[in-house]
Formats: C-alpha cells, sequence, structure tokens
C-alpha cells in the first residue's frame, strides 16, 4: 500500500511518499516522469529514504512562483496513485 503525507508552507512543498514494493516504486517514478514532463517549468528535489520495511520518496519544491502548479502535480500523483494521505495531513 502506498501512503503519503504532504507539507505546505509559504515557499516550500514536500510530499513523502512510502511504499513497500519495487513495483510501487516503479508505478510512483513513471507517473512523476510523465507529470515532469508537462510541468516543465517546476523544479524538485528527490530523496529515497530507507525506514525498515518502508521505502520513502520524498519530493519538494521550495519555488513560491510555482506554488498552484506544485500543488496540481501533488494532487495528481495521489489521484492517480490511488494514495491514501496520512492522518496529520487530512
Amino acid at each position: 500500500m502506498i501512503d503519503a503525507e504532504i507539507r505546505s508552507e509559504e515557499k516550500y512543498m514536500r510530499i513523502s511518499i512510502a511504499y513497500n514494493e519495487k513495483r510501487e516504486k516503479e508505478k510512483i517514478e513513471n507517473k512523476l516522469k510523465e507529470l515532469m514532463k508537462e510541468h516543465k517549468t517546476v523544479e524538485f528535489d528527490i530523496h529515497l529514504l530507507n525506514k525498515g520495511k518502508k521505502q520513502i520518496m520524498v519530493i519538494e519544491s521550495h519555488e513560491e512562483i510555482n506554488r498552484r502548479e506544485i500543488g496540481e502535480i501533488f494532487e495528481n500523483l495521489i489521484k492517480h496513485l490511488n494514495i491514501k494521505l496520512s492522518n496529520r495531513c487530512k
């Protein structure tokens, strides 16, 4: 199961996506590549973390100008991948 947490501040947005299996990671990466082609003006930093059985992909942006576009990308990821948001995000 893929779940996520979103954090947003004035000049910063981040989505942390936790997954268990390699195929889930590939699904996330493929959708992210597709979205990045559509939104070429947005820049992201991507970090991979290993937390025991869970793997976490952290996607963050420090751009103030494209906040709406970044939010749309994160929303699209959540919708397309059928991601469950953690309770902290609801």
